[in-house]
């Protein structure tokens, strides 16, 4: 039912997934276990190396898809996270939204490295969610509830 529902109303223009790895983390390892987590494939990113505040090396990892692409990731990532996640989201959706319209999700790369999906502020994978619609950013809000 959810995916119908995506596919019919709701269309994403882009999605943006972005994360670091700090020198003392496994990079391989755990850039593997996100992938696998929230369906990414290993050809749609890209790496930074930035220097942190002590001259650590930190990766920043982006995935970047677009276009019907997008859209079948948001399928699978919509039907991994829990229904209360989903209610919780439903009902505080202003507080994720932007002036532009663009959806904003923080995820908790540790929870995904115990194999489930969970919200978080620590230790986070950004999510950012570009919507294709011409109704306007009144109805954006609304938009994203259809998700849910």
């Amino acid at each position: 039912m959810l995916s119908s529902r995506l596919t019919s109303n709701i269309r994403i223009s882009s999605v943006e997934i972005s994360f670091h790895f700090h020198s003392t983390e496994n990079q391989e390892r755990g850039l593997d276990q996100i992938m696998q987590q929230l369906g990414l494939d290993k050809h749609v990113f890209s790496t930074t190396k930035l220097e942190g505040h002590f001259g650590n090396i930190i990766t920043r990892i982006i995935f970047h898809l677009t276009g019907e692409k997008a859209n079948i990731w948001l399928i699978g990532f919509l039907k991994k996270i829990r229904r209360i996640d989903r209610i919780t989201l439903f009902n505080n959706i202003h507080d994720h939204i932007d002036e532009h319209g663009k959806l904003y999700l923080r995820l908790s790369k540790q929870s995904l490295f115990r194999k489930f999906i969970e919200f978080g502020d620590l230790d986070i994978i950004r999510i950012k969610i570009k919507p294709k619609t011409k109704e306007g950013i009144a109805f954006i809000p609304k938009y994203y509830r259809e998700m849910f």
